[in-house]
């Protein structure tokens, strides 16, 4: 199975938007994004072993929700001075912002982690935290289903 970094997908979708010369601030936005995802790719990885008191399903949901709002949350100045510019444009179409700006694309993946117990969400969160999920997801999955199985 192809592996998908999370960062390939962000750049596939923002650098779409290239193919139009972006103005200053949405490049800047980019260049921020970059910058948030190199800085969690230094961080120690988080491991099947951190995560296998949880189930799966919940692991899949959350751990997808809480790397894009990292990114979100490092990249969140930038990009409301990029997007409030967007917004002051004649010419914006609500769903290429929702393509361009991960935050506007980030609401229903938090609605559905907020759907979650509060207390799988705290220790979710303590398990992961300081920890890089910036890493194959796909074989991340893999070795909790091997530790499952033992």
């Amino acid at each position: 199975m192809k592996h998908v970094s999370f960062q390939s997908l962000i750049f596939g979708v923002v650098m779409s938007f290239d193919a139009v010369a972006q103005p200053e601030h949405y490049s800047e936005y980019e260049l921020k994004v970059s910058d948030c995802i190199r800085l969690e790719k230094q961080k120690q990885p988080v491991m099947a072993v951190d995560l296998k008191s949880f189930k799966r399903d919940e692991v899949a949901e959350s751990i997808f929700y809480l790397k894009e709002k990292r990114i979100v949350d490092c990249s969140a100045h930038a990009e409301l001075i990029s997007l409030a510019h967007s917004l002051q444009s004649s010419s914006f179409n609500i769903d290429s912002l929702k393509l361009q700006y991960l935050s506007l694309e980030m609401i229903a993946k938090e609605e559905k982690f907020q759907r979650l117990p509060l207390d799988f969400r705290n220790d979710f969160i303590k398990a992961v935290e300081g920890k890089s999920l910036e890493i194959n997801l796909l074989d991340l999955f893999d070795e909790i289903d091997d530790l499952i199985s033992k």
